[in-house]
């Protein structure tokens, strides 16, 4: 159908055409009898007859003439009249902005078809099968919307044909529209809204009772503005998805920090005045990067969404859950008689997590690390709130993960300072505040120096020598331990040459990989270029990962281990037995030798399980042509026993602790017996 502005008739012209008409044909017959059979009737003689019709032919056309007159007069006035109401409409129509728009314009609809009803529907969902009014006009005023299923209705055959008109008997024609019914609904004209793609927004429509007064008006009116209502329509679909954009977060579905703080912030003001207890529970994931890492994005996000499921699942009706972002969430718990309540619900968020999630093909474990703070206790305001509950949360990664921390005031002062320790750890590198200590390591049969473990330390300018435990976490968490450990490998290799230029004999030299720095897909071709750059002879230099690492990814570990391996370094084990890896799946790796943790050593001749361990850990290593490296020894009894289970090597405070890189110069110069491995 196309629309024109000829299709547009002024209410009730036909009326008025036929009443002039008539009137025409009225006056045409008296005129033909008064001008041509009553003269006659009156007067016999010719020339009075003559003189009385040329009379009555006078006064009759000046007669119909102001008939005429009249009747044009009556339909200009009504033709102004309607034109001026429809371009009226027009520019109210045209000029309304936002949300007035479609309220003015369901409305100029009814009033000018003399419809019932007029309105204009949008579809629910994707599946296209439901609409839900965006503003309805009903018998002179607007009402609430409605919603309602397309199947059945004469909506659904519009949106379908593009169009659809039923001047009457509608409701004999669709008895199961019980809108319809319920509406007493006769006729129905409607048209299809489609975006600028021609894919379906909705439909517009006018409808009433009785038979329909004037479809072509209708028809063309709906025409006219289908493609100004589809644009508003589009245009609020858009920003409806902008604004989801904008509040929610795309992954999960769960709100994101910006909605998360625009409904906590009345929240907490209402519980300020209401002196009501509310808890603001900050969630982090433990070592989620981990699996990020090694497993891929892909699966990282299945898990969070599966995470955010579980977490839905644990709270009640009030509460709160977002996604901050990262594998960060946050809670807002509502109607809590006391604090404590809070404790409750966190502990069945972290039980909630202990089932395993199987994620294409992975049985992932996953953990969390929770922090607490309650208002208007620890804050009454958004920010304090966050804050607070965010280092609860570190709190509770630092006491070790997997459980959840109330937020205490001495806590920000901690705060403040680790925060300022990772300040100073990102200028430790450019200060030369970081240096090497080397723990021996001894032969078994003899207890002369085979080689040295290098350890990390931090000379901080303020605060002293900082042991590892105090820093690397901090380091891995930052990112910082990238750069620090390449530092390591580097320094490492530039002592061990500094010795031989010493005219000491050569000795090995083990370095140890962060999980993040051995997850870098470029470590070979670091190492190789450290090897280049320093000269060090790689057969000296052995690079320890843990079990832990060793096992994530195993298609990935192994191709990295073979390229580091093809350089002509060493790889070992470090802290054997305190992950989940077994024996068997080290056949599958290029190793040098396996460290037994210090936690078996130190039990040996004490804890019989433990004692047992160690025994089979050398037994089947050997067994792989694996070398075995006992850590912490601190007795002579634990020596012993190690030597009678023909251990390789060992390290420990029996004989050495960690010490400056002079201090190992000066007992390789005391002329002891080195055994050269390579």
């Amino acid at each position: 159908m196309k629309f024109s502005f000829d299709d547009i008739r002024p209410l009730k012209t036909k009326g008025l055409i036929r009443l002039i008409i008539l009137s025409y044909v009225g006056l045409g017959f008296v005129w033909v009898f008064v001008s041509h059979a009553l003269p006659g009737l009156l007067y016999n003689d010719p020339q009075k007859h003559f003189r009385l019709a040329l009379y009555f032919d006078v006064a009759l056309i000046t007669l119909s003439a102001g008939v005429l007159a009249v009747f044009g007069q009556r339909f200009l006035a009504t033709l102004r009249s309607q034109q001026d109401h429809f371009y009226l409409m027009i520019r109210n129509v045209g000029s309304a902005k936002g949300k007035e728009f479609f309220p003015a314009l369901v409305r100029s609809l009814a009033e000018t078809t003399h419809a019932d009803y007029a309105f204009v529907a949008r579809f629910t969902d994707e599946s296209r099968k439901r609409v839900k009014t965006v503003s309805v006009f009903s018998h002179g005023q607007h009402v609430e919307n409605l919603e309602f299923d397309l199947e059945g209705t004469p909506c659904g055959i519009a949106i379908k044909e593009g169009f659809g008109c039923f001047p009457e008997k509608l409701r004999q024609l669709f008895p199961l529209d019980h809108l319809a019914v319920q509406m007493e609904i006769d006729n129905y004209v409607g048209i299809a809204l489609n975006d600028h793609s021609g894919r379906g927004l909705g439909v517009m429509a006018v409808a009433g009772a009785g038979a329909l007064g004037n479809q072509r008006l209708a028809e063309s009116m709906l025409e006219l503005f289908a493609v100004r209502a589809a644009a508003a329509l589009e245009g609020a679909v858009n920003r409806e998805a902008v604004d989801y954009m904008s509040m929610y977060d795309p992954l999960t579905g769960l709100p994101n920090r910006r909605m998360f703080a625009e409904q906590l912030a009345p929240i907490l003001i209402h519980a300020k005045q209401k002196s009501e207890i509310k808890a603001v529970l900050f969630l982090d994931l433990d070592r989620f990067k981990n699996i990020n890492d090694s497993l891929g994005h892909a699966v990282g996000d299945l898990l969070l969404k599966a995470v955010a499921v579980r977490l839905t699942r644990c709270l009640r009706h009030d509460d709160l859950v977002a996604r901050l972002g990262g594998d960060e969430f946050m809670i807002l718990l509502q109607g809590l008689p006391q604090k404590q309540d809070a404790a409750k619900i966190a502990s069945k968020i972290l039980d909630s997590l202990k089932p395993p999630f199987k994620i294409q093909g992975h049985e992932l474990h996953i953990a969390l690390s929770i922090g607490i703070a309650i208002s208007p206790e620890n804050g009454d305001d958004v920010d304090s709130l966050l804050k607070n509950a965010d280092t609860a949360m570190n709190r509770a990664k630092e006491v070790g993960r997997n459980t959840y921390q109330f937020f205490a005031a001495e806590m920000s002062a901690i705060s403040i300072t680790r925060l300022g320790l990772e300040n100073d750890l990102r200028k430790a590198l450019v200060r030369n505040e970081l240096i090497l200590h080397y723990q021996p390591q001894y032969a078994i049969e003899n207890s002369h120096i085979t080689g040295v473990e290098a350890l990390l330390r931090w000379q901080h300018p303020d605060r002293g020598l900082i042991l590892p435990a105090d820093f690397i976490p901090l380091a891995e968490e930052t990112g910082q331990i990238v750069p620090i450990g390449k530092w390591v490998i580097k320094a490492a290799c530039e002592q061990s040459l500094r010795w031989r230029g010493a005219g000491l004999p050569p000795i090995q030299m083990a370095v140890n990989l962060s999980a993040k720095q051995f997850q870098q897909q470029d470590l070979p071709d670091v190492v190789a270029g450290i090897l280049k750059e320093t000269g060090m002879d790689p057969a000296y230099l052995e690079l320890e990962i843990t079990e832990t690492i060793l096992m994530q990814n195993l298609e990935t570990t192994i191709d990295q281990l073979v390229r580091l391996m093809a350089l002509g370094v060493k790889i070992s084990i470090d802290d054997f037995g305190t992950g989940y890896s077994s024996l068997n799946y080290l056949k599958r790796f290029p190793l040098h030798a396996l460290k037994i943790d210090r936690s078996f050593v130190k039990d040996i001749g004490e804890d019989s399980d433990d004692t047992s361990i160690v025994s089979a850990v050398i037994s089947l290593a050997h067994n792989l042509s694996l070398e075995v490296v006992a850590e912490g020894v601190e007795t002579p009894a634990q020596l012993e026993f190690l030597r009678s289970q023909q251990c390789d090597r060992f390290q420990g405070f029996l004989m050495s602790p960690p010490v400056p890189a002079e201090n190992i110069r000066q007992m390789l110069g005391r002329s002891l017996l080195v055994i050269d491995h390579p």
